[in-house]
């Protein structure tokens, strides 16, 4: 039987669809594949991601995230998992569709576009922190001291400024780097699997 990381280190991740299916099989095929990359991506991520756009990588690394941090436990009922997206619609409309349908632990995920820091909530689970935000990112950050909220980004120089998970790009190949005293301050443990793809800035 060939594992998905075999098949992504193959380049057949996703198969072709020749046939004039439905727009509802096609979604349906789009989704699985997605979920495909999303389960190869910390086993073969140079590769895997070749047949998608940066958006659609983005997306299936953020849900990649949610799997392998943890967050502090609390005495709250578990509800839903909230990704809070940041000046960034399309990629807000992307982690919505690879995440359709799917749990994690149990739970749904909720994904919410957000244009402006009131809107974001008092502790989402993930916040995503588009590019567009860089001027107001030091007086976001403070305002999230101490809570236990995933920061990911999407910019140069986030990471070392103190957001948790930031995407970079080297070799035409997507990557991220971790900044783990940042998240140890809010609280999370991040999976080894998951830092030793990572380029560690603080």
């Amino acid at each position: 039987m060939i594992t998905a990381p075999e098949r992504a280190r193959r380049g057949d991740v996703c198969p072709i669809v020749r046939d004039p299916a439905s727009l509802f099989r096609r979604r349906l095929i789009r989704r699985a594949c997605l979920a495909l990359v999303a389960a190869s991506l910390l086993f073969a991520p140079s590769r895997a991601t070749a047949q998608f756009d940066d958006r659609q990588v983005k997306a299936a690394f953020v849900l990649n995230f949610l799997k392998f941090v943890t967050w502090p436990t609390t005495d709250a009922p578990a509800g839903p998992i909230e990704v809070v997206v940041l000046g960034a619609d399309d990629l807000a409309k992307a982690v919505a569709e690879a995440s359709a349908g799917q749990q994690i632990g149990g739970r749904a995920i909720v994904v919410r576009s957000v244009r402006r820091t009131s809107e974001i909530g008092a502790s989402p689970q993930l916040l995503f922190i588009g590019a567009s935000e860089r001027d107001r990112l030091p007086v976001l950050l403070r305002q999230l001291e101490g809570r236990p909220v995933l920061t990911v980004g999407d910019a140069t120089g986030y990471g070392s400024a103190g957001v948790v998970l930031n995407f970079y790009t080297s070799d035409t190949r997507i990557r991220f780097e971790a900044n783990t005293t940042a998240a140890a301050r809010a609280g999370l443990q991040i999976s080894s699997h998951l830092l030793r793809l990572a380029r560690i800035v603080g």
